[in-house]
Parts: C-alpha cells; structure tokens; sequence
C-alpha cells in the first residue's frame, strides 16, 4: 500500500500500475461488461489522491476533446438504439476519468521518470503477450487450419496464426497499444533494456499479421527517418532496418512458422477480400451517412443500424468515418479540429524538447491506425494525449536558457510571481501543514506530532533549478526536521528537573530550532 505522497514516489508508483494495466486489458472480468484492470487502477488513483488531485488549464486540444465527447454523447437523443447510446455514454465517463488520471500523474513526474515506466511496463508487458502466444501455438498443435479460433494469446484467422497478446483479443489493437512502446525504444536505443525491448516488440508487432498496422509503423517510421539529424543517423537508420529485415527473413525460412509467407498472404489477398470485408463496409457507411448528414444516426448505433438496414451486424472498422455517420458532419468537423489541434501541440512540445519525438510519430501512427479500426472509446488512445499536456516544471523544455531564467528572475526579485515555463512561482506567504507521524522523544516515549509551516519563495530561480519539486522537497525537509529536534527533548517535565526544556512547555524554543533547522 502506498502510504505517502511527500515524494513522488507514490504518484511514480501509480503510473507504473496504470501503464502496465493497459498491456494485461485482456484478463478482465465479465460483470455484465468487461471490468478491465484499468478501470480497477484509475478507482486506486481515484481513493489515494482524492485530496491532492488538481486539474491545471486545458490545452486547446483538450477543450476540443471534452466538447467533441459531450456533442457526441448528446447525439444519443436521436433515441434510434437508446441502449447501445446510454452503455457508451457510461463507457465516455470511464475514459473521461482515466485520461484526467494520467494527465494529473504525469504532472507529477519528471521526464525520466515517465520514460522509466513506458521502458520497464513495455518490456514486461510485450514479454507476457508473447509468452501467451507461445502457449496459444502449443495448444493449437502448430494446426493454424481454419477461423476464428482462440488459443490464449493466438487468433487463428483465415488460417493465419495472429497474436493477439494479454492487452486485447484482437491483433490490431495490440499494436495500437504498443505504438508508443515502440516509437520510445527505437529513439532510446542507446540503453540495453531499450534494444532488448524493440527487438521482442518489433517480433510481437510482425506476428499480429496486421496490414493497417504495418502501414502505420512504416509510414512513423519514414516520419522519423525524414526527421532524424544528420547523414550518419540516417545511414545507420537503413542499415538497421535491411539488418532486420534480413535476420527476420533468414530464420524465418528456418521456422515452422515463416512469418514471410504470412506477410506476403496477407497483402496480395487484400484486393480479393476486400480489406477483410471494410470495403463494401465503408460503402455502406458512407450511403448512411447521407441519409443523416447532420446530426448523424447517434453514439454508437453503427452496429444496430448496420444489422437492421444491412443484415450485418458490424462496426466501420474506420473511426474517422465512424465519427461521421454517428455524428454527422458537425461532430466530424469538432473531431478533426481535436486532432489538427493535438498533432500540432505534439509538434510543438518535439520543437521544444527533440527527445519527446516518440510522442508525436506514435501520435501520427495510430492515427493511420484508427483508419481501418473502430477504436473511437478505446483507452489505448487516451492513454498518449496527456504527455502532451504534462506541465510539471521538472519537465518543462528549456525553451530559454537556464542562465536567461535565473538573470531574467534576479532582475525582477518582487513581482508577484515569475513564470517558469508554464509553471509559475508565486511569492505570497504559504502554509504547509504536514500529516501527523509518531517520533519518539528524547525518553524514548512515542508520541504523535505534526509541523505547521508559514513560509514563502524568497528566490524563484533557486526554487525551480536547485530542486525537482521546491514544494515537496520543503515537505520532506519539514518531516526530517521535526523529526531530529522531537527526538532531542522529552515531551513532559521529569519529577527531578522542573527546569528542564520540553516540547510542551518550550514551544518558543522549540519552533526557533526548527525554524533553524529547516532553513539549513
């Protein structure tokens, strides 16, 4: 149980749990839906930070993606399958919360940090999905004949043996949630656990056999050639991918399971299925559509409607078309506002800070992706948006230069508050009141005591650049004082020295030394 949040350390500990949920999504539990492990993580986060939990300003793409969910949600007045719309208006509610979740712990958490979890939760969960497909190949028999079949971690699909993995039991949503695994190990290369984990998830990624998601990678993967700096990079980049390329080819021909006959099947069949069907499915769409070109048929109505109007129950396999027939032109209209407004928020965090590139070529990849999925209400995709808003100012880009900042502040030593970032410094007079903890006394009598501090940033540059979090590191310096001066004085007067000094009767005394103590 996490019992403190004087550090960071409690919220570090949630984001891990968090991150790690969405790569086990697969082992939920049936309660008339599916109660996934997140959905358990974001009530954890809900009762452990109820009290410190605070929304900074929205970004504009924010703005856009709050107002897109309520228009959406409002479209359920069409009244055409009220209990499909009302289910998926709870289901927004849960993606609401989960999304403000991850904003507000990435706030916490200083760049590396974060980096930390996506490394350690990736590997880990990439090595559970494979892993799961591995038992799913032996309960099969290595006997891939036929459809629609489910071995643990494997689809059999038109005879192809696609991983599925722990996250979901669809192989292209598999990638959509290792895309931004991916993108950060192929820029972090430099650490081992980083090379060791693009390997098993660029393994992981080619067993899902998933067309939509092989164009995605390729086409982040071109974005991130024409991005990356200087010859040398760029040569090394090509060479790294025909190196791979050529390993996967040479052992596959070595394998009962080649995955190069998959790939090769796999693309020349598109034209002769038609996309696995999404071409007479958009068609289908699109005649819908302008049936309801305004307003649209309502939130998640695109099955029933299908099943009543085209004797086939099935969703767009498309978001952004699925946008359009549900809400129609308007909600299509504030829907791609949102992401022109989050693609350019995630260009200029890249432009300010060159190693937040990962955000923004995964951001470009499971947009590719959204377009042959129905993946409007999945978390996987609202899990990326709040590194774009973190504003931590641990994480801040040095868009100004550290020794501008601390001239610009010292020029400038009483205004009422200096920005730092988007962080800013206030220099009014603040009260810190720490929990209660138990200290023994000079006797070795446990008593319980707290601290209550008055105090104010008497220098803002020292306050952002000395310390991670000025606010906390002034909380642990209260607890540690308080804790060394409790334990220098008895708590009472003994029977044999009324003269004595103790933290009942000397509080004067008592509070210079702890004022001292803090201070140094």
């Amino acid at each position: 149980m996490i019992k403190s949040y004087k550090s960071n350390k409690g919220y570090y500990n949630l984001f891990w749990l968090l991150t790690f949920s969405l790569y086990i999504g697969r082992f939920n539990i049936d309660i008339g839906f599916s109660l996934k492990p997140y959905m358990l993580v974001i009530s954890l986060i809900f009762l452990l930070t109820l009290k410190k939990i605070s929304i900074h300003k929205m970004l504009s793409f924010e703005l856009f993606m709050v107002i897109f969910i309520l228009m959406h949600s409002m479209t359920a007045a069409n009244f055409n399958y009220p209990n499909m719309s009302i289910r998926f208006i709870v289901l927004y509610l849960i993606i609401f919360i989960f999304y403000f979740s991850g904003r507000f712990l990435t706030t916490k958490l200083e760049i590396k940090q974060i980096e930390r979890v996506i490394s350690i939760t990736g590997i880990i969960g990439v090595i559970i999905s494979l892993a799961y497909y591995s038992m799913g190949l032996l309960a099969s028999g290595m006997n891939f004949y036929g459809g629609n079949m489910d071995y643990f971690g494997l689809l059999i699909d038109r005879s192809t043996p696609r991983l599925t993995g722990a996250a979901s039991n669809d192989p292209n949503i598999f990638v959509f949630y290792f895309t931004l695994y991916f993108f950060f190990t192929i820029t972090n290369l430099s650490e081992k656990l980083n090379k060791v984990g693009f390997i098993l998830v660029s393994l992981a990624i080619i067993l899902t056999f998933s067309r939509g998601a092989y164009l995605a990678i390729i086409f982040g993967l071109i974005v991130l050639f024409l991005t990356s700096s200087g010859i040398k990079t760029k040569i090394k980049a090509i060479a790294t991918t025909m190196g791979f390329g050529l390993l996967l080819y040479s052992l596959g021909s070595r394998m009962p399971l080649n995955p190069i006959d998959y790939i090769t099947s796999r693309f020349s069949n598109f034209f002769t299925d038609g996309g696995s069907g999404r071409l007479e499915i958009w068609s289908n769409a699109f005649d819908t559509f302008r049936s309801n070109p305004v307003l649209g048929i309502g939130i998640n109505s695109i099955r029933e409607y299908n099943l009543e109007n085209y004797s086939r129950g099935v969703y767009v396999h498309n978001s952004l078309i699925e946008v359009l027939v549900e809400t129609g032109i308007i909600g299509f209209s504030l829907y791609m506002v949102f992401w022109i407004l989050l693609l350019k928020a995630a260009y200029s965090l890249f432009k300010k800070q060159k190693k937040s590139k990962y955000i923004l070529i995964s951001l470009l990849a499971i947009f590719i992706q959204m377009n042959s999925l129905s993946i409007l209400y999945n978390e996987g995709f609202y899990f990326v948006n709040p590194f774009v808003s973190a504003t931590n100012p641990a994480t801040e880009s040095k868009e100004q230069s550290t020794e501008e900042k601390i001239k610009a502040s010292m020029q400038n030593p009483n205004a009422a508050s200096i920005a730092a970032g988007k962080k800013k410094i206030s220099l009014k007079a603040i009260t810190l009141n720490n929990e209660r903890q138990k200290i023994n006394d000079a006797l070795g009598n446990p008593i319980v005591i707290g601290i209550v501090v008055v105090w104010r940033v008497k220098n803002t540059a020292k306050a952002v650049f000395n310390v991670d979090n000025y606010m906390e590191f002034l909380s642990m310096q209260c607890d540690t004082a308080l804790r060394n001066i409790v334990r220098l004085y008895p708590y009472d007067v003994s029977s044999d020295n009324d003269n004595e000094k103790t933290l009942r009767g000397s509080s004067l005394e008592i509070a210079e030394k702890l004022k001292i103590e803090i201070q140094n």
